[in-house]
This record gives structure tokens, C-alpha cells and sequence, in this order.
């Protein structure tokens, strides 16, 4: 069994247009991978159950907990990942909640990898993985973790990996955007839903290229 991990995601008081966007990536999910499970993990407002129950698995926090954010998200990561191993999930495919795949052949284009991910340097990114249950769980292993607010979810779960005896570059294949198209949707959220329609969206027939993780910023999305 291979499910989705959505996670990364914090909903404070003015920030409730995540709802709506929450409920399009969702959709995006259902309707691409229809056969993959689902687990979102987030904090903060809770969305309306009609957009919560498209997802599987729900793990949700009601308070903001700000030292998740920019950190890696290590709470609603792991636990997510320790329900994912309880249900017999063989592989997870991590990403942000207001991030799509703009294609709906991915695990045609990953099955010749068993673990995948951006690299930032010589490190994986801790956003967009795809790897085997056990060895994400040894990349979220809090008790590898520096609880340090200055220290990252890359740097975290790249040391965390190598105090586990891996050699990170030798177990992650380098993803890219050309077979991999991850699309962000917070930065452009008006460009996305008020000039695309539902069809070419759930379709991908947009360039996914213009929408990637590393190419825009979201201040609305990200502050806490």
C-alpha cells in the first residue's frame, strides 16, 4: 500500500482562504490518485468537515503550534507517518497541503525509485519526498531531532537520517520538476482559481512549471 501525506499546513484567523484551497488540492488528489489513501496532518482553524472527509486520515490540531512552522513540521510529520506505518502503508509520497502533482502517472514515473526527493545542496528538502515508511521514519525521529528554533526540517531530517547510518545521496534519487511537477498553489492562488477552470485543473493542462515550490513565496500563507 502506498498512501499521501499532506502536511505543512497552519490555518490562523485571516488566513481562512486556505479552506478553499485546502478543498481544491484535495479534490486535485481524489481525482488523479483516486486509489491512494489520504492522511492530512495540520494546526490552527479547522476546515469544514465537507472538505476534511475527502481525506482518509484525519490528524488535526486546534491550536497553533508555531515551533512547527519553518521547522519541518515535526509533530504532525511523524505522528502522520507513525499512522501511515500502522496502517501497513509500504511507501508514503510527502508534500505540502497547498501542493499538487501535476500529472496523474506519478508512481508510473517513481517505480524504478524507492526513495525520491529534491535535494537543497548535498541534503534532501524536506518538502516533496517519496520514500519507503520506515526510512522517513528514521528521517522524523525526534529523539535525532535538535529542538533548537534555529535549526530546520532540512537540516533535521538530513542529520537524523545519517545518525541512522544512511548515506542520503545514495538512498534519494534527485527529483525534478521536468517528470516530477510539483505545483504550489498558495503564491498564485488568484492566477490558479479565478483565470483556470476546474477542468484544466483537474486535468493539468496548465504548465506546471510556472507554479513550482522553489520559483515563488507565499507572506499570506507562511506567517504565523
Amino acid at each position: 500500500m502506498i498512501g499521501f501525506l499532506l502536511s505543512h499546513v497552519w490555518i490562523k484567523k485571516g488566513q481562512e482562504y486556505k479552506h478553499d484551497l485546502i478543498n481544491r488540492v484535495l479534490s486535485h488528489y481524489k481525482y488523479n490518485y483516486p486509489d491512494y489513501p489520504i492522511i492530512i496532518s495540520g494546526h490552527g482553524i479547522r476546515p469544514p468537515e465537507e472538505v476534511m472527509h475527502k481525506a482518509e486520515y484525519i490528524i488535526w490540531y486546534d491550536d497553533i503550534i508555531e515551533s512547527e512552522v519553518g521547522r519541518g513540521h515535526p509533530k504532525c510529520v511523524s505522528e502522520g507517518l507513525l499512522l501511515a506505518k500502522k496502517l501497513g502503508w509500504k511507501s508514503v509520497f510527502k508534500n505540502r497541503s497547498d501542493m499538487i502533482i501535476g500529472c496523474n502517472d506519478i508512481f508510473d514515473r517513481l517505480k524504478e525509485h524507492k526513495c525520491v526527493a529534491f535535494y537543497e545542496r548535498e541534503d534532501i528538502h524536506d518538502i516533496s519526498i517519496f520514500a519507503n515508511t520506515d526510512v522517513f521514519l528514521d528521517a522524523w525521529d525526534q529523539s535525532k531531532w535538535d529542538s533548537n528554533l534555529n535549526i530546520n526540517g532540512v537540516i533535521n531530517c538530513n542529520n537524523s537520517l545519517r545518525l541512522h547510518g544512511y548515506n542520503v545521496q545514495d538512498t534519494f534519487s534527485l527529483a525534478s520538476n521536468k517528470w516530477l511537477p510539483m505545483v504550489y498553489i498558495d503564491p498564485w492562488w488568484e492566477e490558479v482559481f479565478e483565470n483556470m477552470s476546474d477542468e484544466t485543473f483537474l486535468n493539468n493542462k496548465f504548465d506546471t512549471s510556472k507554479f513550482t515550490f522553489f520559483s515563488g513565496y507565499s507572506q499570506r500563507g507562511q506567517s504565523i
